[in-house]
């Protein structure tokens, strides 16, 4: 049968869970407001965990389809938004240093979405160390890193974060990556938020070290945005009007070539859409991570 493929527990609960609150320790709920819907999943049980696929935790996901009109006005709705629930993640973690690390790779549109993001955030960890005089308490250390990947560098992105936080000892890590959506339609307008940690590469099926408290020995909190969807799902939901699940993923797998089956699909305007939600993001990371830092100082940043 055909993989049906998601990085978003949104997704997955749509997909496997049941329904009811609280069913094998899997809650959900969801709120509405100014055209952004925000959805939570909370994972408690093995059960649960099993059944989603997901790891035991809290999941955030922002749904902002209006997104794609590119409103400036709308996207500072969204950053704020964004940065409310940034907050209360890292409300656990007042103290000590952040390391932000953007995974992917920057030379690929589609997975270039960690990079761009912490080539826009306010780096303030060498500030307070040499100039403790002139900042004391009134920044936050944040230190930020784009490692790469395995191809271009020939070292595991985990091994190089957990050699980072080996040596600085970060309070927590936020992780920044490109995902992979079951649905169209929140490719590139959705952003998922979880404290469960990341595997990056999992998305399309090359999942590599995990980044996590039992790897790393610190929290690490996951910032991700779907960028991509399998073409064979696509293909899939084209038949959903004719036929039920089971019968349509039976008919795709027959009709669709094996070559067919291995495709990730990326929108044609994925250039415009990654540097508007990496915009979005690094600014609402920059007031999370600077409570006294307003909007029109979070952009300028932007890279």
């Amino acid at each position: 049968m055909i993989q049906i493929r998601t990085d978003l527990a949104l997704e997955a609960n749509e997909i496997y869970g049941s329904g009811k609150p609280d069913s094998d320790g899997i809650f959900s709920e969801c709120e509405s407001s100014d055209d952004i819907e925000i959805n939570r999943v909370r994972i408690s049980s093995k059960k649960g965990a099993e059944k989603l696929g997901k790891k035991i935790g809290s999941y955030v996901t922002l749904e902002m389809p209006k997104i794609t009109d590119r409103n400036p006005d709308f996207s500072k709705i969204v950053t704020l938004k964004f940065r409310d629930e940034m907050e209360k993640v890292l409300s656990a973690f007042s103290d000590g240093c952040i390391l932000a690390a953007g995974l992917g790779n920057r030379s690929i549109t589609s997975d270039s979405l960690g990079p761009r993001v912490v080539s826009g955030l306010l780096v303030t960890r060498h500030l307070k160390e040499y100039m403790p005089q002139s900042f004391g308490d009134s920044l936050r250390g944040v230190c930020a890193v784009a490692p790469g990947v395995l191809g271009t560098t020939g070292i595991e992105t985990g091994e190089i974060i957990r050699s980072i936080c080996a040596r600085i000892k970060p309070s927590v890590v936020v992780a920044i990556d490109a995902l992979a959506a079951r649905r169209v339609e929140r490719v590139n307008t959705t952003i998922q938020i979880s404290d469960t940690g990341i595997s990056p590469g999992a998305g399309v099926g090359n999942k590599r070290f995990e980044l996590s408290r039992k790897t790393l020995g610190i929290p690490v909190i996951a910032v991700g945005v779907p960028t991509v969807v399998d073409a064979a799902t696509i293909a899939v939901d084209a038949l959903e009007a004719y036929m039920d699940d089971t019968d349509r993923e039976k008919l795709a797998e027959e009709l669709l070539p094996p070559y067919y089956k291995s495709l990730i699909v990326a929108p044609k305007n994925t250039d415009a859409m990654i540097s508007d939600m990496s915009g979005i993001i690094s600014a609402g990371l920059n007031m999370a991570f600077q409570p006294g830092l307003c909007y029109e100082d979070a952009i300028i940043f932007k890279n």
